[in-house]
């Protein structure tokens, strides 16, 4: 997975917590790569999240959102994520068609006194899936 430069951001100083010597960075609590069958790169796929069954929250990226491959969600924030990657494109070749999957995956994430445990995921999507009207 590349690495997500707007995905950290760092401030020069630096606090205690707790007798521990922490940096002022924050971490992204879940990174999500988005790839179809072959391993490869699905742009334009919509990314979502919950974290501990709360609202659902729009994923960000770098780029025009139809573009995007990678994403990010909420920075250091520990719980339980459900991932979600959703495709939809329509077809073509054929207007009452359209390519569409979905994938879903939960992961926890938890941290120390001065940051989270970024947790990399990879939704599977199958980008060849189609439905017709």
């Amino acid at each position: 997975m590349r690495q997500f430069l707007g995905g950290l951001l760092v401030v020069l100083a630096g606090c205690d917590v707790g007798g521990v010597d922490c940096d002022l960075s924050a971490f992204v609590s879940v990174a999500v790569e988005v790839v179809d069958l072959n391993g490869d790169a699905v742009p334009g796929a919509e990314v979502t999240y919950t974290i501990d069954g709360g609202a659902t929250q729009q994923a960000e990226c770098e780029g025009e959102p139809s573009d995007c491959t990678d994403f990010w969600t909420a920075f250091e924030t520990e719980g339980e994520f459900v991932v979600t990657a959703t495709f939809n494109r329509e077809d073509p070749n054929d207007a009452a068609c359209w390519f569409t999957d979905t994938a879903v995956a939960t992961v926890t994430v938890t941290g120390n006194e001065c940051h989270v445990d970024t947790q990399e995921v990879t939704l599977e999507l199958d980008a060849t899936q189609q439905v017709c009207a």
